[in-house]
Protein backbone atom coordinates (compact mmCIF):
# COMPACT_ATOMS: atom_id res chain seq x y z
CA UNK A 1 0.00 0.00 0.00
CA UNK A 2 2.06 3.26 -1.04
CA UNK A 3 2.08 6.19 1.36
CA UNK A 4 0.80 8.82 -0.84
CA UNK A 5 -1.78 9.53 -4.14
CA UNK A 6 -1.20 12.39 -5.54
CA UNK A 7 0.77 13.83 -3.15
CA UNK A 8 -2.13 13.48 -0.14
CA UNK A 9 -0.90 10.31 2.73
CA UNK A 10 -2.94 7.91 2.75
CA UNK A 11 -4.40 7.39 5.96
CA UNK A 12 -7.10 4.42 5.26
CA UNK A 13 -7.47 0.90 3.06
CA UNK A 14 -10.68 -0.65 2.34
CA UNK A 15 -12.26 -2.73 -0.60
CA UNK A 16 -10.17 -6.06 -0.25
CA UNK A 17 -12.94 -8.18 0.60
CA UNK A 18 -12.73 -11.85 -1.05
CA UNK A 19 -9.41 -11.26 -2.93
CA UNK A 20 -8.10 -14.79 -1.81
CA UNK A 21 -4.94 -14.65 -3.76
CA UNK A 22 -3.73 -11.85 -1.31
CA UNK A 23 -0.95 -13.67 0.40
CA UNK A 24 0.53 -10.33 2.41
CA UNK A 25 0.33 -6.69 3.01
CA UNK A 26 2.22 -3.96 3.60
CA UNK A 27 0.96 -0.86 5.42
CA UNK A 28 2.73 2.24 5.20
CA UNK A 29 3.32 3.88 8.90
CA UNK A 30 0.70 6.21 8.30
CA UNK A 31 -2.66 4.48 7.92
CA UNK A 32 -5.27 4.74 10.41
CA UNK A 33 -8.19 3.24 8.92
CA UNK A 34 -8.32 -0.30 7.95
CA UNK A 35 -11.24 -1.54 6.96
CA UNK A 36 -12.32 -4.68 4.98
CA UNK A 37 -10.16 -7.69 4.11
CA UNK A 38 -12.60 -9.50 4.64
CA UNK A 39 -12.51 -13.48 3.11
CA UNK A 40 -8.69 -13.11 1.79
CA UNK A 41 -8.24 -16.62 2.65
CA UNK A 42 -4.23 -16.12 1.36
CA UNK A 43 -3.51 -13.97 4.47
CA UNK A 44 -1.44 -15.51 6.57
CA UNK A 45 0.50 -13.07 9.06
CA UNK A 46 -0.94 -9.36 9.05
CA UNK A 47 0.84 -6.58 11.36
CA UNK A 48 -0.33 -2.96 12.05
CA UNK A 49 1.16 0.03 11.38
CA UNK A 50 2.60 1.85 13.98
CA UNK A 51 -0.52 4.91 13.79
CA UNK A 52 -3.64 2.54 13.11
CA UNK A 53 -6.36 3.27 15.38
CA UNK A 54 -9.21 1.18 13.99
CA UNK A 55 -9.76 -2.38 11.98
CA UNK A 56 -12.84 -2.93 10.30
CA UNK A 57 -13.17 -6.82 9.21
CA UNK A 58 -10.60 -9.72 8.26
CA UNK A 59 -13.42 -11.82 8.98
CA UNK A 60 -13.39 -15.31 7.25
CA UNK A 61 -9.41 -15.06 6.35
CA UNK A 62 -9.19 -18.71 7.53
CA UNK A 63 -5.25 -18.94 6.93
CA UNK A 64 -4.60 -15.99 9.15
CA UNK A 65 -2.47 -17.65 12.09
CA UNK A 66 -0.58 -14.05 13.00
CA UNK A 67 -2.07 -10.56 13.90
CA UNK A 68 0.78 -8.66 15.47
CA UNK A 69 -0.94 -5.58 17.09
CA UNK A 70 0.81 -1.98 17.27
CA UNK A 71 0.60 0.81 20.41
CA UNK A 72 -2.32 2.83 19.14
CA UNK A 73 -5.22 0.84 18.65
CA UNK A 74 -7.91 1.99 19.60
CA UNK A 75 -10.97 0.05 18.05
CA UNK A 76 -11.95 -3.75 16.35
CA UNK A 77 -15.00 -3.65 14.65
CA UNK A 78 -18.02 -6.21 14.81
CA UNK A 79 -16.93 -9.41 13.48
CA UNK A 80 -13.52 -8.19 12.83
CA UNK A 81 -11.27 -11.91 12.99
CA UNK A 82 -14.58 -13.71 13.38
CA UNK A 83 -13.61 -17.33 11.59
CA UNK A 84 -10.17 -16.61 11.59
CA UNK A 85 -9.36 -20.59 12.68
CA UNK A 86 -5.93 -20.74 12.35
CA UNK A 87 -5.35 -17.84 14.83
CA UNK A 88 -3.55 -19.16 17.85
CA UNK A 89 -3.20 -16.60 20.07
CA UNK A 90 -3.91 -12.57 20.44
CA UNK A 91 -2.30 -9.82 22.38
CA UNK A 92 -5.08 -6.80 22.98
CA UNK A 93 -3.16 -3.60 23.51
CA UNK A 94 -4.49 -1.31 26.42
CA UNK A 95 -5.12 1.72 24.10
CA UNK A 96 -7.63 -0.47 22.91
CA UNK A 97 -11.62 1.02 23.68
CA UNK A 98 -13.43 -0.68 21.53
CA UNK A 99 -13.86 -4.63 20.68
CA UNK A 100 -16.71 -5.24 18.85
CA UNK A 101 -19.31 -8.07 18.52
CA UNK A 102 -18.20 -11.57 17.57
CA UNK A 103 -14.97 -10.26 16.72
CA UNK A 104 -13.69 -13.98 17.39
CA UNK A 105 -16.62 -15.47 17.04
CA UNK A 106 -15.54 -19.48 16.18
CA UNK A 107 -11.79 -18.79 15.90
CA UNK A 108 -11.28 -22.57 16.38
CA UNK A 109 -7.46 -22.99 16.99
CA UNK A 110 -7.33 -19.72 19.47
CA UNK A 111 -5.10 -20.58 22.55
CA UNK A 112 -4.72 -17.94 24.37
CA UNK A 113 -6.12 -14.30 24.61
CA UNK A 114 -4.07 -11.62 26.69
CA UNK A 115 -5.74 -8.01 27.25
CA UNK A 116 -3.22 -5.67 28.66
CA UNK A 117 -3.42 -4.22 31.77
CA UNK A 118 -4.89 -0.67 32.09
CA UNK A 119 -7.60 -1.15 28.93
CA UNK A 120 -10.93 0.51 29.67
CA UNK A 121 -13.81 0.09 27.51
CA UNK A 122 -15.98 2.81 28.26
CA UNK A 123 -16.00 5.01 25.74
CA UNK A 124 -17.81 7.31 23.60
CA UNK A 125 -20.99 7.26 26.15
CA UNK A 126 -20.96 3.80 26.32
CA UNK A 127 -19.34 0.38 27.21
CA UNK A 128 -17.95 -0.84 23.89
CA UNK A 129 -16.64 -4.37 24.79
CA UNK A 130 -19.22 -6.19 22.58
CA UNK A 131 -21.96 -9.37 22.91
CA UNK A 132 -20.29 -13.15 22.31
CA UNK A 133 -17.08 -11.57 21.21
CA UNK A 134 -15.31 -15.39 21.77
CA UNK A 135 -18.17 -17.78 21.43
CA UNK A 136 -17.38 -20.98 19.95
CA UNK A 137 -13.70 -20.79 20.56
CA UNK A 138 -13.15 -24.36 21.76
CA UNK A 139 -9.63 -24.43 21.85
CA UNK A 140 -9.47 -21.02 24.07
CA UNK A 141 -7.63 -22.60 27.39
CA UNK A 142 -5.79 -19.20 28.89
CA UNK A 143 -7.56 -15.84 28.98
CA UNK A 144 -6.03 -12.89 30.86
CA UNK A 145 -8.35 -10.39 31.37
CA UNK A 146 -7.25 -6.72 32.08
CA UNK A 147 -7.24 -4.94 35.69
CA UNK A 148 -6.83 -1.42 36.55
CA UNK A 149 -6.44 0.64 39.63
CA UNK A 150 -7.63 3.65 37.81
CA UNK A 151 -10.96 4.83 40.61
CA UNK A 152 -13.91 4.11 39.13
CA UNK A 153 -13.46 2.21 36.01
CA UNK A 154 -15.65 -1.27 35.99
CA UNK A 155 -15.16 -4.39 34.18
CA UNK A 156 -17.93 -5.87 32.42
CA UNK A 157 -18.10 -9.45 31.04
CA UNK A 158 -21.06 -8.79 28.14
CA UNK A 159 -23.80 -11.55 27.03
CA UNK A 160 -22.29 -14.54 25.72
CA UNK A 161 -18.52 -13.59 25.55
CA UNK A 162 -17.26 -17.37 26.27
CA UNK A 163 -20.14 -18.94 25.29
CA UNK A 164 -19.13 -22.99 24.09
CA UNK A 165 -15.25 -22.39 24.96
CA UNK A 166 -15.05 -25.89 26.13
CA UNK A 167 -11.49 -26.05 27.18
CA UNK A 168 -11.32 -22.64 29.42
CA UNK A 169 -10.98 -23.97 32.67
CA UNK A 170 -9.73 -21.10 34.69
CA UNK A 171 -10.20 -17.21 34.74
CA UNK A 172 -8.87 -14.28 36.41
CA UNK A 173 -11.84 -12.15 37.73
CA UNK A 174 -10.51 -8.54 37.41
CA UNK A 175 -10.96 -6.52 41.17
CA UNK A 176 -13.42 -3.85 39.27
CA UNK A 177 -15.62 -6.30 37.81
CA UNK A 178 -19.22 -5.49 38.37
CA UNK A 179 -20.93 -7.08 35.71
CA UNK A 180 -20.99 -10.82 34.55
CA UNK A 181 -23.91 -11.16 31.74
CA UNK A 182 -26.29 -13.26 30.49
CA UNK A 183 -24.66 -16.50 28.98
CA UNK A 184 -21.24 -15.10 29.36
CA UNK A 185 -19.56 -18.65 30.49
CA UNK A 186 -22.44 -21.13 29.05
CA UNK A 187 -21.43 -24.15 28.61
CA UNK A 188 -17.89 -23.38 28.80
CA UNK A 189 -15.33 -25.66 30.60
CA UNK A 190 -14.86 -23.52 33.77
CA UNK A 191 -13.43 -25.49 36.81
CA UNK A 192 -13.78 -23.14 39.13
CA UNK A 193 -15.22 -19.19 39.67
CA UNK A 194 -13.46 -17.07 42.24
CA UNK A 195 -15.04 -13.52 42.95
CA UNK A 196 -12.44 -13.06 45.79
CA UNK A 197 -10.67 -10.16 43.96
CA UNK A 198 -13.51 -8.06 43.88
CA UNK A 199 -13.05 -6.52 47.57
CA UNK A 200 -15.93 -7.12 50.27
CA UNK A 201 -17.91 -3.69 50.41
CA UNK A 202 -17.98 -4.41 45.97
CA UNK A 203 -20.95 -5.76 44.62
CA UNK A 204 -20.57 -8.25 41.39
CA UNK A 205 -24.02 -8.22 39.37
CA UNK A 206 -24.65 -11.59 37.42
CA UNK A 207 -26.74 -9.45 34.98
CA UNK A 208 -28.68 -11.92 32.57
CA UNK A 209 -30.47 -15.94 32.42
CA UNK A 210 -27.71 -18.57 32.35
CA UNK A 211 -25.19 -17.08 32.91
CA UNK A 212 -22.81 -20.18 34.20
CA UNK A 213 -25.57 -22.67 32.98
CA UNK A 214 -24.35 -26.27 31.60
CA UNK A 215 -20.53 -25.68 32.57
CA UNK A 216 -20.33 -29.31 33.46
CA UNK A 217 -17.09 -29.16 35.13
CA UNK A 218 -17.21 -26.34 37.46
CA UNK A 219 -17.19 -27.40 41.00
CA UNK A 220 -16.84 -24.38 43.34
CA UNK A 221 -17.98 -20.99 43.62
CA UNK A 222 -16.13 -18.63 46.21
CA UNK A 223 -16.94 -14.58 46.69
CA UNK A 224 -16.66 -12.07 49.70
CA UNK A 225 -18.36 -9.31 47.72
CA UNK A 226 -21.69 -8.86 47.64
CA UNK A 227 -23.60 -10.57 44.96
CA UNK A 228 -26.62 -10.35 42.95
CA UNK A 229 -28.01 -12.62 40.61
CA UNK A 230 -31.26 -10.26 38.69
CA UNK A 231 -32.14 -13.21 36.76
CA UNK A 232 -32.55 -16.74 36.36
CA UNK A 233 -31.05 -19.94 35.88
CA UNK A 234 -27.57 -18.75 36.87
CA UNK A 235 -26.00 -21.95 37.23
CA UNK A 236 -28.57 -24.37 35.39
CA UNK A 237 -27.03 -28.18 35.58
CA UNK A 238 -23.87 -27.27 36.69
CA UNK A 239 -24.03 -31.12 37.85
CA UNK A 240 -20.30 -31.37 39.02
CA UNK A 241 -20.89 -28.12 41.19
CA UNK A 242 -20.31 -29.13 45.34
CA UNK A 243 -19.25 -26.30 47.00
CA UNK A 244 -20.94 -22.20 46.95
CA UNK A 245 -19.06 -20.00 49.33
CA UNK A 246 -20.21 -16.30 49.68
CA UNK A 247 -19.44 -14.97 53.30
CA UNK A 248 -17.77 -11.95 53.09
CA UNK A 249 -18.10 -10.92 56.98
CA UNK A 250 -18.56 -6.99 56.39
CA UNK A 251 -22.32 -5.79 57.53
CA UNK A 252 -23.91 -4.92 54.43
CA UNK A 253 -22.84 -7.74 52.72
CA UNK A 254 -25.66 -9.94 50.88
CA UNK A 255 -26.50 -12.30 48.53
CA UNK A 256 -29.79 -12.11 46.08
CA UNK A 257 -30.67 -15.22 44.29
CA UNK A 258 -32.42 -15.73 40.75
CA UNK A 259 -35.46 -18.08 40.23
CA UNK A 260 -34.12 -21.98 39.65
CA UNK A 261 -30.51 -20.45 40.23
CA UNK A 262 -28.90 -23.83 41.13
CA UNK A 263 -31.53 -25.98 39.75
CA UNK A 264 -30.53 -29.19 38.91
CA UNK A 265 -26.94 -28.96 40.29
CA UNK A 266 -26.57 -32.89 41.22
CA UNK A 267 -23.51 -32.65 42.83
CA UNK A 268 -23.92 -29.73 45.45
CA UNK A 269 -23.26 -30.37 48.68
CA UNK A 270 -22.26 -26.94 50.52
CA UNK A 271 -24.15 -23.49 50.22
CA UNK A 272 -22.70 -21.44 52.63
CA UNK A 273 -23.45 -17.66 52.40
CA UNK A 274 -23.70 -14.68 55.03
CA UNK A 275 -26.42 -12.74 54.12
CA UNK A 276 -29.27 -14.24 52.07
CA UNK A 277 -31.85 -12.01 50.79
CA UNK A 278 -34.11 -14.17 49.30
CA UNK A 279 -35.46 -17.93 48.03
CA UNK A 280 -37.77 -17.85 44.59
CA UNK A 281 -38.91 -20.54 43.11
CA UNK A 282 -36.94 -23.72 42.22
CA UNK A 283 -33.52 -22.05 43.90
CA UNK A 284 -32.03 -25.70 44.38
CA UNK A 285 -34.56 -27.85 42.70
CA UNK A 286 -33.39 -31.17 42.25
CA UNK A 287 -30.42 -30.68 44.22
CA UNK A 288 -30.11 -34.02 44.80
CA UNK A 289 -26.60 -33.81 47.24
CA UNK A 290 -27.56 -31.03 49.33
CA UNK A 291 -27.76 -32.47 52.78
CA UNK A 292 -28.03 -28.96 54.92
CA UNK A 293 -28.69 -25.54 54.59
CA UNK A 294 -28.19 -23.15 57.01
CA UNK A 295 -27.43 -19.48 56.43
CA UNK A 296 -25.79 -17.54 58.40
CA UNK A 297 -28.26 -14.15 58.41
CA UNK A 298 -31.40 -14.32 56.30
CA UNK A 299 -33.63 -11.50 55.25
CA UNK A 300 -35.99 -13.62 52.63
CA UNK A 301 -39.64 -12.71 52.90
CA UNK A 302 -40.56 -16.59 51.88
CA UNK A 303 -39.58 -19.60 50.39
CA UNK A 304 -40.71 -19.66 46.70
CA UNK A 305 -42.79 -22.32 45.05
CA UNK A 306 -40.46 -26.10 44.84
CA UNK A 307 -37.43 -23.55 45.93
CA UNK A 308 -35.86 -27.11 47.48
CA UNK A 309 -38.15 -29.59 45.66
CA UNK A 310 -36.30 -33.41 45.00
CA UNK A 311 -33.36 -32.41 47.34
CA UNK A 312 -33.78 -36.39 48.41
CA UNK A 313 -30.02 -36.13 50.81
CA UNK A 314 -31.52 -32.81 52.61
CA UNK A 315 -31.29 -33.37 56.21
CA UNK A 316 -31.96 -30.55 58.42
CA UNK A 317 -32.87 -26.86 57.16
CA UNK A 318 -31.72 -24.29 60.21
CA UNK A 319 -33.33 -20.79 59.13
CA UNK A 320 -33.38 -19.35 62.79
CA UNK A 321 -31.39 -16.50 62.00
CA UNK A 322 -34.37 -14.83 59.84
CA UNK A 323 -35.81 -12.00 61.34
CA UNK A 324 -38.70 -11.12 59.45
CA UNK A 325 -42.33 -13.06 58.92
CA UNK A 326 -42.04 -15.39 56.43
CA UNK A 327 -44.02 -17.91 54.28
CA UNK A 328 -43.04 -21.15 52.75
CA UNK A 329 -44.58 -21.66 49.47
CA UNK A 330 -46.50 -24.59 47.44
CA UNK A 331 -44.26 -27.50 47.38
CA UNK A 332 -41.15 -26.05 48.98
CA UNK A 333 -39.51 -29.19 50.36
CA UNK A 334 -41.76 -31.69 48.43
CA UNK A 335 -39.89 -35.21 48.21
CA UNK A 336 -37.15 -33.89 50.47
CA UNK A 337 -37.52 -37.76 51.52
CA UNK A 338 -34.34 -37.60 54.13
CA UNK A 339 -35.45 -34.06 55.57
CA UNK A 340 -35.39 -34.77 59.74
CA UNK A 341 -35.86 -31.91 61.04
CA UNK A 342 -36.30 -27.97 60.05
CA UNK A 343 -35.93 -24.67 62.15
CA UNK A 344 -37.53 -21.35 61.30
CA UNK A 345 -37.85 -18.42 63.75
CA UNK A 346 -41.06 -16.78 62.14
CA UNK A 347 -43.41 -18.66 59.85
CA UNK A 348 -47.11 -17.19 59.21
CA UNK A 349 -48.30 -19.58 56.17
CA UNK A 350 -47.43 -23.42 54.65
CA UNK A 351 -48.43 -23.82 51.36
CA UNK A 352 -49.91 -26.16 49.63
CA UNK A 353 -47.79 -29.86 49.31
CA UNK A 354 -44.87 -27.57 50.90
CA UNK A 355 -43.62 -31.00 52.99
CA UNK A 356 -45.18 -33.66 50.53
CA UNK A 357 -43.20 -36.77 50.68
CA UNK A 358 -40.84 -36.01 53.52
CA UNK A 359 -41.27 -39.35 54.63
CA UNK A 360 -38.23 -39.44 57.43
CA UNK A 361 -39.75 -36.37 59.17
CA UNK A 362 -39.53 -37.50 62.64
CA UNK A 363 -39.27 -34.23 64.85
CA UNK A 364 -41.64 -32.08 66.01
CA UNK A 365 -41.91 -28.78 63.18
CA UNK A 366 -40.32 -25.74 64.71
CA UNK A 367 -41.79 -22.88 63.31
CA UNK A 368 -41.01 -20.32 65.40
CA UNK A 369 -43.00 -17.58 67.28
CA UNK A 370 -45.39 -16.29 64.89
CA UNK A 371 -48.93 -16.96 64.37
CA UNK A 372 -49.43 -19.68 61.08
CA UNK A 373 -52.39 -18.10 60.08
CA UNK A 374 -53.12 -20.61 56.84
CA UNK A 375 -51.98 -23.87 56.19
CA UNK A 376 -52.23 -25.58 52.64
CA UNK A 377 -53.96 -28.40 50.99
CA UNK A 378 -51.76 -31.45 51.71
CA UNK A 379 -49.04 -29.66 53.29
CA UNK A 380 -47.52 -32.80 55.03
CA UNK A 381 -48.65 -35.91 52.99
CA UNK A 382 -46.82 -38.62 53.26
CA UNK A 383 -44.92 -37.36 56.18
CA UNK A 384 -46.16 -40.94 58.19
CA UNK A 385 -43.83 -39.80 61.21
Amino acid sequence: VPATYNGLPIIGVDFFSNYPKITAVKFPSTIKYITSFKGCTGLTEITLPEDAEEIGSFEGCTNLATVNMNSKLVKIGGRGFAGCTSLKSIVLPKTLRYLGYESFKGCTALESVTFENGINFFYDGAYRFGTNVFEGCINLSYVKLPETTTEGVYFNIPTGTFIDCINLRSINIPANTNRIEAKAFLRSGLESLDLTPIPETGTVYLAGYYTFAGCKNLKSVTANCNVEMAYNSQFLNCTALETVNIEGSYPTNYTHLGIAAFKGCTGLKSFKVYRLENLPDSTFAGCTSLTEFAPTYGTAKSIGTGCFAGCTSLETMDYTQHQDNMSIGEGAFSGCTALKSFYFSRITSIGKESFKGCVSLSETPNFGSCYINSVGESAFEGCSR
